[in-house]
């Protein structure tokens, strides 16, 4: 995720993360999290409330490009790996 014009927006959900399964797709933009606004709120605010104890479940209100009205999806929280390439430099 990133902000972009002060909104929170998925970039790309990660291979085989928790968003991936939920159906988050690039673009989407998240407006609350568990029915809590994100207006006027930073990345690491968003990001904080978005966060949470692996096992328990998170909703995100969603806009997405092409839909007329915000719809919940419903997340369950799980520790996610990254792999990391190293500089070959």
């Amino acid at each position: 995720v990133d902000m972009k014009d002060n909104r929170l927006t998925v970039v790309a959900p990660i291979e085989g993360s928790p968003a991936e399964a939920a159906g988050f797709r690039p673009g989407d933009v998240i407006l609350e999290v568990d029915g809590k606004s994100l207006a006027g709120k930073t990345l690491n605010d968003t990001v904080a409330l978005i966060r949470g104890e692996r096992g328990t479940p998170v909703t995100l209100t969603v806009l997405r490009a092409g839909t007329d009205d915000p719809f919940p999806i419903t997340v369950t929280r799980a520790e996610i790996k990254l792999t990391v390439i190293a500089d070959p430099s």
